[in-house]
């Protein structure tokens, strides 16, 4: 009570001991159920963890058993316990490998609110992997969100150590997410109608907590559904018949829980797309930044680019990549434009020659110091200018300028690099520092050409009155 004097207590005792010494029993986790109730769990420890007993226990709301389980975890302790929204227990611990190492692997149960086992799982490496405690992913008791573990592991590590391990699982207990893949096929007889083959992974439509499928046919017609909630997606594969001539973009989604993949692919009925790829590219040092030139793409529809960069790095499907060569050379870039069954190849052959990744000014004279460096090149949001402390120094009392231009010569960024007495710019510093950020985070990407000049002087101004320049160069922005 409020006072903590006991209400009710029990013992229990699941496997006294012919020797007191060689056998203990420990609690582990504790709940209370939605039906008033309680839920906690034990283990009958043993010297040897082969055969160590853990025990889940169900008590209903005056105290007396309902169920006991003791089937799981065997050689770990008592798992965590937690309740979901539906009544359904969510359990987590480990469980003893057998393999003479006495190593525990991570194991995951979930059962029906009578202790009927809706689902097990057990994963883990070759070392010694196990759960301490489990909780609900965002707070959401319906399970949808997954579940998030901690626990120790030992796998892949040298003899003697372990380290910390959270796993992230879905609402199935599993480390996947649903992947959507399929392909549109018509018959040859009926070029209007079109069998579907579904291709997707890790959605498992049939399994407890699995997934289901929703197929949009493109036309307004109503879409296809399968799986969990729905009808079983085994059986024939669908079909489809199109009315009216045209392109169609096929929608599939895999859903699994809070999870989704979606992909769209384009069909044709007789219609012909006539794709036409080709594309464009811009040289920084190991950086290319590549331009999509391709016509009737029908990208909205479900068309979709494959590029190869020549290099054994994976294919990509962006519309407009940037990609990095590790090594000087020729490579040969293929891009391939698909459209429903028409695809079109277009194949250019490139030439890496590196110069270094960071654009920089000459030494300053007699000093075989480096006096401005801009990077990083290629940059996404930011720029960092730094100047050498010989220069900035001498730049206190007058305003440095950061330009950046278009190869069309368009000014697109100036920023003053002020003295330390005002601040003009809200992206501007102090001269006195050594290196200066700015943003060009607003910047599309493409080739920009820079110049770092001195307000007053005599000297080469690259087109600012009165000024002298102390770096050009390019710089490359990625997105």
């Amino acid at each position: 009570d409020s006072l903590g004097n006991w209400q009710w207590h029990q013992v229990y005792n699941p496997t006294p001991p012919t020797i007191s010494w060689m056998s203990r029993d420990v609690a582990g986790h504790i709940i209370t159920t939605s039906d008033g109730g309680v839920l906690f769990s034990y283990v009958a420890d043993k010297p040897n963890i082969a055969l160590r007993i853990s025990y889940t226990h169900k008590l209903n709301a005056e105290f007396q058993t309902e169920w006991i389980k003791d089937q799981y975890f065997r050689g770990g302790i008592g798992p965590s316990l937690i309740q979901l929204a539906d009544s359904s227990f969510f359990l987590a611990n480990g469980y003893y490998l057998n393999d003479g190492l006495y190593n525990l692997g991570a194991e995951i149960v979930k059962l029906d609110k009578e202790g009927n086992l809706l689902w097990r799982r057990q994963f883990g490496g070759n070392g010694d992997d196990y759960v301490y405690d489990a909780i609900i992913q965002d707070h959401d008791y319906s399970g949808r969100s997954g579940y998030v573990l901690c626990g120790r592991t030992e796998s892949e590590l040298p003899p003697g150590r372990a380290d910390a391990w959270l796993v992230r699982l879905n609402c199935m207990g599993l480390l996947t997410v649903p992947q959507a893949a399929f392909m549109a096929i018509p018959f040859p007889a009926m070029p209007q109608t079109i069998a579907f083959a579904n291709q997707s992974q890790y959605a498992y439509p049939d399994s407890i907590d699995g997934g289901h499928y929703i197929l949009d046919w493109g036309d307004g017609s109503p879409p296809f559904t399968c799986g969990q909630g729905y009808d079983a997606c085994s059986g024939s594969l669908p079909t489809h018949t199109y009315q009216v001539p045209g392109l169609y973009p096929i929608t599939l989604q895999a859903i699994v829980c809070n999870d989704t993949s979606t992909l769209t692919r384009a069909v044709c009925i007789d219609f012909a797309p006539n794709p036409q790829a080709a594309f464009s590219y811009e040289m920084l040092d190991q950086t290319v930044l590549f331009t999509n030139l391709s016509q009737n793409s029908y990208l909205a529809q479900g068309g979709y680019f494959v590029w190869d960069f020549g290099d054994g790095s994976p294919p990509v499907s962006d519309e407009n990549p940037a990609h990095v060569y590790e090594e000087n050379g020729s490579y040969t870039v293929t891009l391939t434009l698909i459209v429903c069954q028409d695809t079109s190849v277009y194949t250019q052959e490139i030439t890496v020659q590196t110069v270094g990744l960071q654009e920089i000014s000459p030494p300053l004279e007699g000093s075989g110091v480096v006096g401005v460096v801009v990077y990083p090149n290629p940059a996404q949001n930011t720029l960092q200018i730094t100047l050498a402390p010989s220069l900035s120094r001498p730049l206190s009392e007058v305003e440095t300028v950061f330009s950046l231009y278009t190869p069309a010569g368009q000014l697109v960024l100036q920023t003053p690099f002020v003295s330390t007495s005002s601040t003009t710019a809200a992206s501007s510093t102090t001269a006195s520092s050594a290196t200066h950020t700015i943003s060009v985070a607003h910047l599309p990407a493409g080739i920009y050409f820079y110049m770092v000049s001195v307000v007053g002087g005599d000297s080469d101004n690259g087109g600012i009155s009165g000024g002298k320049v102390l770096a050009r160069g390019k710089v490359a922005v990625v997105r």
